[in-house]
């Protein structure tokens, strides 16, 4: 990602499926497990379910987040994806 992290880019980027596809849970955590994002039942194009890159209020440091989020895929079989994203 360009540093611009927001849940489109991020789903867009694993093809999910489409921007429709319902997002069960999306955590957002910091190099210590300390959840800094979290939301539920959104779909990627919904914008104001996007995480700003803050917490509490305040941008949050540069550095490597991992990211965990579940949905339903079209066989009705619920995926679980994590990964990493980098802010800088």
């Amino acid at each position: 990602m360009d540093g611009q992290t927001n849940s489109t880019g991020l789903f867009s980027e694993l093809e999910i499926g489409n921007e429709d596809q319902l997002i069960d849970e999306l955590g957002i955590y910091d190099r210590w497990g300390k959840k800094v994002f979290s939301q539920e039942n959104f779909v990627p194009s919904d914008q104001s379910s996007a995480w700003d890159g803050t917490y509490d209020g305040r941008r949050i440091e540069k550095g490597v987040y991992i990211y965990q989020f579940s949905y339903v895929d079209a066989s009705r079989k619920k995926e679980i994806i994590t990964g990493d994203i980098t802010l800088f």
